[in-house]
């Protein structure tokens, strides 16, 4: 039992890791709230992306602070929660 809830837990943080990498690759937004995009056309913004995803604004920024971490240190994070040494994937 403790090693499937072990290995969903470590599915979902590299899902929040993608996705986080995914929702980086968008703009931010920035000057969004105070109207200097102004209306048109134009690309989505980040939270935008996000929303049509489902996620909230909280898990879009969760994903975001994950998938800042540096491969290498979350890598090792994930596999210290399973006891096993990191994989070099």
């Amino acid at each position: 039992m403790r090693a499937s809830v072990l290995c969903r837990a470590v599915r979902r943080g590299r899902a929040v890791r993608r996705a986080g990498e995914l929702l980086k690759q968008i703009e931010a937004g920035q000057g969004a709230r105070d109207g200097k995009r102004g209306e048109g056309n134009h690309t989505p913004l980040r939270i935008d992306a996000a929303e049509a995803a489902g996620m909230s604004k909280h898990q879009a920024v969760q994903a975001v602070r994950v998938a800042s971490v540096p491969r290498e240190d979350f890598d090792a994070q994930v596999e210290s929660q399973i006891g096993g040494e990191p994989s070099r994937a």
